[in-house]
């Protein structure tokens, strides 16, 4: 075998070899030429040739070394050395990322994970380390290991809108040895490879002899299974009714062309007859539920295999979690910062804006220097809650601080934890913003943190079933606000660190928990019972976005939490976050209580029960209004001590919350409740 009949490239300033063409080689029109390669790390070769199967290119390397050691008069690799050789072997995907820019997906052996590393290193000399994913996340192992690095942000990132499905799905229609078409939609996390009716029954437009070539490499492809035990071809949406085997009846080369085109034409039948659904013999990038389907296809990702579900998180989540940089924490328990932060001045102005957050890395620094025993740390940065609560009614107003955070900590000797981190609202950098000067920002900022916990004491008291703890930790960030003097300076930024509460935000409970046939209707009663307790204090805390009368309460929008029982039956409702407590304080609660029938209101084509749902609900509320007003007046002077007891001071605020507590009549506002829910749902109620 002539060594010379095989193309090599070399890229000497790496010191990396390539079977075949440069991995990022491009074609006349400026697109990828290959999308699929397998790295070699300990022969530093990546091979990218003959065709898009890993198993080909494995081969095509051993056909190069045998080729090398006979030129060398050296025997042949033995089977035993040939197995060495696929064993260490990595597949790689290349992914177009525009502009031309590339982005490299490993898809690791969970077996192998060092392997894939090397692989990592290797690549990271071709490319920056934030342009390399790893796939296969499914498996739990690669997510651990990734995990215990501090990389859950390498895990890649899945688009969020219906454009970059889209382009995801673009991206990933492939070709395996035929060029002229890219017939298959590619899984990443798999390699295997999906073929749609449309693009099957399209081939009819080809040549005879092109059109004898496809069907010639669907039948052997779709035949064979790549080493993670998946067909090279599956045909999408055909089931069981049509495979390989419909193909393998037939002898494509010894086909004339009439016999050809009849044949596959009786393979479009069947494969049209095999469909799930009638629906799918259009391939409709346009049609939302054709492109989900397809996506979820090609990523093998739904909500139960994120990151986000595998470690707790609610499905509000899912796909919605910015995993960022921050550090590896080595044995000794040391912070090893990602230096993926030295490489921003090669990143997009996107890339830089999704990956160059400094806030994690910050966070990972104050929490090391308090615990010694971190095994690893992940951070996220999470979408807002209730983000139509969040814009400012003027941009000359103050801007508040939005940032919400997720940090998962493993302790040695302790189970994984999660924790939710909030950046303080109103801090110095805010202050200054507002034009404070400096003392006084840096005063008023320590006040507000001060606020904040005395209104969740407040709250407490008031029987608003909280979180148990709340801790409040700072980190040294550098000034570069409105006040240019003063650009440079370092200034404390204060954050708040909760336990995550596990469960389901109530705005998000689905019909299916009220109308389940087994036990629907007592689910909707205890539901609607403990929604009702919650109510209560949410009323008395005055929790609202601005103090108007005609503004309606934050409740049963986002922070809400309902934890179930191991029979899946309601719990306690926990309230997650407390933004607005202590705002319509002074009032009277008649103007609010109508607001609060909202929550039954809008679950009234959910709720089969109604009535009884109903008065679930405003005894709930009644009966956990009259146990906080028979208690309150014996924390009156919980906040004499404060020092600031100025008009809307804590002090005051609490004052005149409980004074409205101590006058209002519970029977009247349930009453007001019942009828404003009456007003809207009379036929529900009758």
């Amino acid at each position: 075998m002539d060594v010379k009949q095989f193309k090599i490239e070399v890229d000497d300033e790496h010191k990396v070899s390539y079977l075949g063409e440069g991995m990022f080689a491009r074609n006349e029109q400026g697109n990828l030429k290959g999308h699929i390669a397998t790295v070699f790390p300990r022969s530093r070769f990546i091979v990218t040739e003959p065709s898009t199967l890993h198993g080909d290119q494995c081969a095509e390397y051993i056909n190069y070394i045998n080729a090398k050691r006979e030129a060398e008069n050296a025997s042949p690799l033995s089977d035993e050395q040939k197995k060495d050789i696929v064993d260490n072997a990595v597949a790689i995907s290349i992914i177009e990322g525009g502009a031309d820019r590339c982005y490299v997906i490993i898809r690791p052996d969970p077996e192998k994970m060092r392997l894939a590393y090397q692989a990592d290193e290797l690549l990271q000399l071709l490319l920056p380390k934030f342009r390399i994913f790893f796939m296969r996340t499914d498996n739990e192992i690669i997510r651990q290991t990734l995990r215990r690095r501090g990389e859950s942000w390498r895990i890649q990132p899945l688009p969020k809108t219906k454009e970059g499905m889209q382009k995801t799905v673009n991206n990933n229609r492939m070709t395996i040895k035929l060029s002229q078409r890219r017939l298959y939609y590619y899984n990443i996390q798999t390699g295997a490879r999906y073929l749609t009716y449309e693009t099957f029954s399209n081939l009819d437009e080809l040549d005879c002899e092109t059109l004898r070539a496809y069907l010639i490499e669907i039948q052997e492809s779709s035949h064979k299974k790549n080493r993670e035990g998946y067909p090279e071809i599956i045909f999408f949406k055909a089931g069981k009714s049509f495979t390989s085997s419909n193909l393998q009846k037939f002898d494509f080369n010894a086909m004339d062309e009439t016999a050809l085109r009849n044949a596959h034409k009786q393979l479009c039948r069947e494969f049209e007859s095999a469909l799930v659904d009638p629906f799918y013999k259009k391939d409709a990038l346009d049609n939302w539920d054709w492109l989900v389907s397809i996506f979820s296809h090609i990523t093998k990702i739904d909500k139960c295999s994120t990151e986000e579900y595998r470690m707790g998180l609610c499905e509000e989540f899912a796909l919605k979690t910015t995993w960022l940089p921050g550090g590896r924490i080595n044995e000794d328990g040391g912070l090893i910062k990602d230096p993926v932060y030295t490489l921003k001045d090669l990143m997009t102005d996107s890339e830089r804006e999704r990956l160059c957050d400094p806030i994690p890395r910050q966070i990972l620094y104050t929490f090391v220097r308090e615990s010694f025993s971190i095994e690893y740390a992940n951070i996220g940065k999470l979408p807002p809650i209730r983000p139509h609560a969040y814009n400012n009614p003027s941009p000359d107003e103050p801007t508040p601080r939005r940032g919400v955070y997720v940090m998962q900590v493993k302790l040695r000797g302790e189970p994984e934890r999660l924790s939710i981190i909030r950046l303080q609202k109103w801090d110095v950098s805010e202050m200054l913003d507002q034009g404070r000067s400096l003392v006084d920002s840096l005063n008023q900022a320590e006040e507000y943190s001060d606020y904040v916990l005395n209104r969740r004491l407040g709250c407490h008291l008031l029987k608003m079933t909280l979180p148990k703890s709340l801790k409040v930790r700072r980190f040294v960030e550098i000034y570069e606000g409105k006040v240019e003097c003063l650009h440079g300076m370092p200034i404390h930024t204060a954050y708040y660190e909760r336990e995550y509460i596990r469960g389901s935000v109530t705005d998000r409970l689905s019909v299916n928990h009220f109308q389940n046939p087994e036990n629907g209707e007592e689910f909707s009663v205890q539901f609607a019972r403990m929604l009702g307790e919650a109510a209560a204090p949410n009323l008395i805390v005055g929790r609202s976005d601005k103090y108007l009368p005609e503004k309606p309460p934050i409740f049963d929008d986002g922070d809400e939490v309902l934890q179930l029982d191991e029979s899946g039956m309601p719990k306690e409702i926990i309230v997650s976050e407390q933004p607005g407590t202590f705002v319509y304080y002074i009032d009277s609660l008649d103007n609010q209580i109508g607001y609060y029938a909202l929550p039954m209101i809008k679950r009234s084509y959910m709720i089969p029960n109604f009535k009884a749902a109903v008065d679930a609900y405003v005894n709930g509320f009644l009966n956990k209004f009259r146990d906080i007003q028979g208690s309150a007046e014996d924390y009156r002077n919980t906040f004499d001590d404060l020092p600031n007891k100025d008009p809307g001071s804590m002090f005051d605020k609490w004052q005149h919350v409980l004074d409205r507590l101590r006058d209002a009549d519970p029977d009247a506002l349930a009453e007001k409740l019942y009828d404003a829910i009456l007003r809207e749902c009379k036929e529900r109620l009758q």
